[in-house]
């Protein structure tokens, strides 16, 4: 399984109180993270946890899950811990 979280201290507030509801229905929109079985686990204000399941589909030539999906995760966990602040 590959687990992507951020974590950083927000002195300021978000920008709207339904900043979680935004961040599932944005996540829930994008085809990618279904096709990977991308979980969105948690969102706080200045933190994200996504996990995928560990598949044989989204791996490379040495059975480590390829830099694509990794960066793919890193960027959406990345976004949503900040996108409405």
């Amino acid at each position: 399984m590959l687990v992507i979280s951020t974590a950083h201290e927000m002195k300021i507030k978000p920008k709207f109180t339904t900043y979680k509801k935004k961040v599932k229905e944005s996540f829930e929109r994008q085809n990618f993270m279904k096709l990977i079985d991308a979980k969105l686990i948690d969102i706080q204000h200045g933190y994200c946890e996504i996990h995928v399941p560990y598949s044989s589909n989204l791996t490379q030539q040495h059975g480590f899950f390829h830099a694509g999906v990794i960066s793919t995760v890193a960027d959406n966990t990345a976004g949503y811990a900040l996108l409405f602040h």
